[in-house]
């Protein structure tokens, strides 16, 4: 299982349809918690998608994109809404997590 969690804030909502459309091909989940959002953007209407609020769970600024810490099994790969990922960014991610025995 392959898991990405992000945050962001409506600020950023172009570059996170970037990031978005870059890592969903690439996992199983994308966990996506909307800071401050007033509704959510159509993009994220994705069945593999998991969209959170900081209405509903707390204001926990960039942190909040831990929030599904506790929940996540396989790999977890925490990524930020303004970074532009490669296409094979996840699998690479995961090779150097095995290359360490899972251990890093």
């Amino acid at each position: 299982m392959k898991t990405v969690s992000l945050c962001t804030i409506p600020d950023r909502e172009k570059t996170l349809e970037l990031v978005v459309s870059a890592l969903l091909p690439q996992v199983d989940r994308l966990n996506v918690m909307l800071n401050n959002y007033s509704s959510q953007p159509t993009f994220l209407s994705d069945p593999k998608i998991v969209v959170g609020t900081s209405q509903a769970v707390g204001d926990y600024k960039s942190d909040a994109k831990y929030w599904w810490c506790d929940e996540t099994e396989g790999y977890h790969v925490i990524v930020d809404d303004d970074v532009h990922y490669p296409k094979d960014f996840v699998e690479y991610f995961c090779r150097c997590i095995d290359g360490f025995d899972r251990k890093a």
